[in-house]
């Protein structure tokens, strides 16, 4: 996500749901754009995550791992 200075100053406080408070204000006024990427994608939110991404580059099979 990359967002403009606007949107970041849409942000209530640090209570503020960027999913509930944010986007969906800026959908609802088809202020929100999106890219269909077609390469790997994994997120790193949890320390599971981590780790699975940390085994998947030590391994050597890494799927975004291009060189």
């Amino acid at each position: 996500m990359v967002p403009s200075r606007q949107v970041l100053s849409r942000i209530a406080g640090h209570d503020a749901s960027m999913e509930y408070d944010v986007l969906e204000g800026l959908a609802a006024e088809a202020q929100f754009l999106a890219y269909q990427h077609e390469g790997s994608w994994q997120c790193m939110d949890t320390l599971r995550d981590t780790r699975l991404l940390r085994s998947l580059w030590e391994s050597g099979d890494a799927p975004w791992q291009t060189w």
